[in-house]
């Protein structure tokens, strides 16, 4: 009999414990594997872990519940910890002082180091720290940034999360199964996918005080949208200002940002069925719609110089002093930081409005972007698997972290009632209906000291909207926005159900961020589409297609 072979994802894991594998920061190829190391739920967890969840719900809990205090009882905290935590945040920046760190130091005695960054930095990041062998402990890193999370996983980078969801109780409520299927290789699982911060609130917001002054009605088409952008500049509603400019992606020069929500008038933004065939927003004229427009929008001055390079939090300035006609945004957090931005000037909110369907030859209902799916994978670097007391104490804090556990608002919003006293913060817990109410007041300290303002970067190891209710004026009016806008038609969510090999998407990644907005910017031209429509299907294009139509069971293209 010939020995039993030992599945490539284990030998690259035993490697990794080793310090012998290593990610190319250019080329995050996956391989695939054949696990034997259990599959997602059921089976015993390894080193007397407590087991994870056998079955996997349909959807969330209708009323969620916060889980008892002694699910935790596995954690000895009398030993001290030192950790390192990544993930993307919004704010990114210095953190002299770190109230929330200091709060969990003492709560969970360990040492913390914390880390955030923008997305496509931590692409980056990732790659070399796993290759230096500097990566961290524990990374929630987001949806967009999945097929990063394979690679490191199929390389033996990271812990299969099955054998992690018994000591996560708060999180794996809200593992269901569509989300674990979407975390899982070949029966493992990547990470434990969680929800997402703003559960379809984003939506178009335009300023009605602008349309007024101008004699435009709301844009229902993208030409209109075009004929408001034109009219912001030839009857400027604001005179003596600077601008006012259509809008911004606040992407800090790495992807389209606010304005991704125009490319979905434009057609489905990414991977779709059409007639029973796969499709793709790059060879069926949405993305060459959507760059001519912004092409002409640059082209008619109509965007601010700045337009592509700003970073979201910078563009504020603009947002909030008359600059822009047009932002996307979650409804309450544009009512809340207008006015707060304003001077309490509830006028000022009043002027913005949702924006609602955008037509256009490719989508004729106005869809927006697709519903949201699970917004990040919790992961573990696969070196805790020698160190179980940190891993227990890793997954027992973060799990607090989730919805409606113990420190959810202490690190959500830049710092609850035990960081700030319940005096200045207030939070409610309904157990009965499952949803809270969270006040922040304006004169909150991270409001008034700008050395304070990327504490709020902690919120994205859980924090949600999507179980948040108001009762104050302003934050009722963003809440109901928000309300409206989860109710909007979206395109179908196809990515969902594909597991594409993350080498050739970050290929085309590359490519198209290099390409796109030198269309955008008329350095190259429209004429050129077609050629470039053949480098991308050269460049991996085709090999996805043809992925993507086999596992979605349609023709290819």
């Amino acid at each position: 009999m010939p020995p039993t072979p030992i599945p490539r994802r284990r030998v690259l894991e035993l490697g990794a414990l080793t310090g012998a594998t290593a990610l190319s920061g250019t080329a995050l190829a996956a391989c695939s594997s054949s696990g034997d190391d259990g599959g997602p739920g059921g089976g015993e967890a390894p080193n007397g872990r407590p087991n994870g969840p056998d079955t996997f719900p349909a959807e969330f809990p209708e009323v969620p519940t916060r889980v008892p205090e002694d699910s935790y009882a596995y954690d000895d905290l009398s030993a001290p910890v030192t950790m390192s935590l990544m993930l993307s945040g919004a704010f990114n920046g210095p953190r002299p002082k770190d109230p929330i760190k200091d709060f969990l130091e003492k709560k969970f005695n360990a040492t913390i180091e914390f880390t955030s960054m923008v997305a496509e930095d931590m692409r980056n990041k990732l790659a070399l720290t796993f290759t230096s062998g500097d990566a961290p402990d524990f990374i929630v890193i987001p949806a967009g940034l999945r097929d990063v999370a394979n690679t490191l996983y199929e390389q033996g980078q990271l812990l299969n999360a099955a054998d992690v969801l018994g000591l996560m109780p708060q999180a794996s409520m809200y593992v269901t199964e569509a989300f674990k299927a979407w975390a899982t290789i070949d029966e493992e699982m990547v990470g434990v996918p969680t929800y997402s911060t703003f559960p379809d609130v984003f939506n178009l917001y335009i300023r009605q005080d602008f349309l007024a002054k101008i004699g435009m009605d709301k844009p229902t088409n993208v030409d209109e949208l075009m004929a408001y952008a034109k009219a912001l500049k030839d009857n400027d509603p604001v005179p003596g200002k600077d601008g006012p400019w259509f809008m911004a992606t606040g992407g800090d020069g790495a992807g389209w940002g606010m304005m991704s929500q125009v490319l979905a008038a434009f057609g489905h933004p990414g991977w779709n069925v059409k007639d029973g065939k796969i499709n793709h927003p790059m060879i069926d004229g949405t993305t060459k719609a959507f760059l001519q427009f912004v092409n002409e929008l640059r082209a008619s001055d109509l965007l601010p110089p700045d337009w592509y390079t700003t970073a979201w939090e910078q563009l504020k300035s603009r947002t909030f002093n008359d600059q822009l006609g047009l932002v996307q945004y979650p409804g309450g957090n544009l009512a809340t930081e207008t006015y707060v931005a304003r001077d309490n000037d509830f006028s000022k909110v009043e002027a913005w409005a949702p924006l609602g369907q955008i037509s256009s030859p490719g989508n004729p209902e106005g869809l927006l972007p697709t519903p949201s799916g699970p917004g990040a994978l919790f992961v573990f670097n696969a070196k805790l698997a020698d160190d179980e007391a940190k891993l227990r104490r890793i997954a027992h804090m973060i799990d607090t972290f989730v919805y409606p556990n113990v420190n959810y608002w202490d690190v959500s919003q830049g710092g609850g009632p035990s960081i700030w006293g319940e005096d200045v913060i207030e939070v409610r817990f309904d157990e009965k209906t499952g949803l809270n109410v969270f006040t922040i007041p304006p004169d909150a300290p991270y409001h008034k000291d700008q050395s304070l303002a990327s504490l709020a970067d902690w919120q994205f190891f859980g924090y949600t909207l999507r179980w948040q209710t108001y009762e104050e004026k302003v934050a009722k009016y963003g809440y109901e926005w928000n309300q409206e806008s989860a109710l909007l038609k979206r395109w179908e969510n196809f990515d969902v159900r594909l597991n594409l090999d993350p080498k050739p998407v970050q290929d085309l990644l590359t490519l198209g961020r290099k390409s796109e907005i030198q269309f955008a910017l008329g350095q190259r031209s429209f004429d050129e589409w077609d050629a470039y429509v053949e480098t991308w299907r050269k460049s991996g294009g085709q090999e996805l297609l043809d992925a993507a139509a086999e596992q979605l069971g349609v023709q290819p293209a």
